[in-house]
């Protein structure tokens, strides 16, 4: 690990969101864009900041987006769940917050 791997993941995560909000409609599509957008701000402020990849809080976020983003892997040809895709997604938006608090 180090310390850009926070960035790279929460843009990736953004990435596989927005694929999401693309091939889905209405109140759905719209959570998927909220979640990108929220993400897609921690992903640059992961670019400005210096951040310590030995603190906890770090690695704590790292390993839940691993998470997210396999979710969101596996619901992009939409043969998933994707509801639960929306829960953790905010649950890695939520450790994240944690590595700027």
């Amino acid at each position: 690990m180090d310390s850009h791997d926070l960035a790279e993941q929460t843009a990736g995560l953004a990435s596989r969101l927005n694929n999401l909000a693309i091939l889905t409609s209405g109140a759905e599509s719209e959570k998927f864009m909220e979640l990108r957008d929220q993400l897609a701000r921690f992903a640059m402020m992961a670019i400005e900041n210096e951040l310590d990849d030995e603190k906890a809080d770090y690695q704590t976020a790292s390993n839940v987006l691993a998470q997210a983003i396999a979710e969101a892997g596996l619901a992009l040809p939409l043969e998933a769940d994707v509801s639960t895709v929306h829960g953790q997604t905010e649950h890695a938006i939520a450790a994240v917050s944690k590595v700027f608090a």
